[in-house]
């Protein structure tokens, strides 16, 4: 099993950077190595109560320097269809696995 969508809650769109062509970066994320190479899926979210105000395809993820830890950045293609959360997981992640 692999994990191919994540959640995260990113209260007021924290960081996310909205780029040309419908595409955003979701902001710094603290995530395996393993989960970050095989999640297809983002989704961010308000709250874990709340369904995706922002959500779609991961096309590009890369390892940033975020204070003094490594955090990962994804590149995602946006979708109109929101995701209620889902996935194991404690916190601002859900893991959900395939």
């Amino acid at each position: 099993m692999k994990v191919t969508r994540i959640h995260f809650v990113c209260r007021d769109a924290e960081h996310v950077k909205h780029l040309p062509e419908g595409r955003f970066e979701t902001g710094f994320w603290k995530v395996a190595y393993e989960s970050a190479q095989t999640v297809r899926v983002v989704a961010l979210h308000d709250s874990r109560d709340a369904n995706s105000y922002l959500q779609g395809t991961v096309v590009d993820r890369r390892l940033v320097a975020y204070g003094d830890q490594q955090r990962y950045v994804f590149v995602v293609q946006a979708t109109d269809s929101p995701y209620r959360w889902t996935g194991n997981g404690t916190g601002e992640k859900g893991y959900h696995w395939e």
